[in-house]
C-alpha cells in the first residue's frame, strides 16, 4: 500500500510539472513531454478496480432508463434560439 501511494504522489508531481513547465512555454523542444511520459509510466494502473457490480434490479431500472428517449421530441429551431415552438421567432421582446 505505501509504495502505491509513493508512486502515486511521485507521478502526480511528475504530472504537475509537466503541467508547470507546459504552460509556462519551456518545452524544451519536446523534451518536457518526458515528464509526462514518466508519469504515466510510474502510475500504478493495475491498483485501479473496475466498478462493483449493480444489486440485482438496479441494472434493469438504469438500463430502462437509458433506453428510453426523453429528448427525443425535442426539435430545434433553425435559429438554434429554442425548441421551434410558439415564441421562438423572436418577436415580443
Amino acid at each position: 500500500m505505501r509504495s502505491l501511494l509513493a508512486r502515486s504522489v511521485l507521478a502526480l508531481l511528475l504530472f504537475s510539472a509537466w503541467l508547470a513547465l507546459l504552460f509556462s512555454g519551456l518545452a524544451g523542444g519536446g523534451a518536457v513531454h518526458l515528464l509526462l511520459a514518466g508519469a504515466l509510466a510510474l502510475f500504478p494502473w493495475r491498483a485501479l478496480t473496475p466498478w462493483p457490480p449493480l444489486p440485482e434490479g438496479e441494472g434493469e431500472a438504469q438500463q430502462k432508463m437509458l433506453s428510453s428517449e426523453p429528448l427525443s421530441e425535442f426539435h430545434p429551431s433553425p435559429s438554434g434560439r429554442g425548441d421551434g415552438g410558439e415564441g421562438s421567432g423572436g418577436e415580443g421582446f
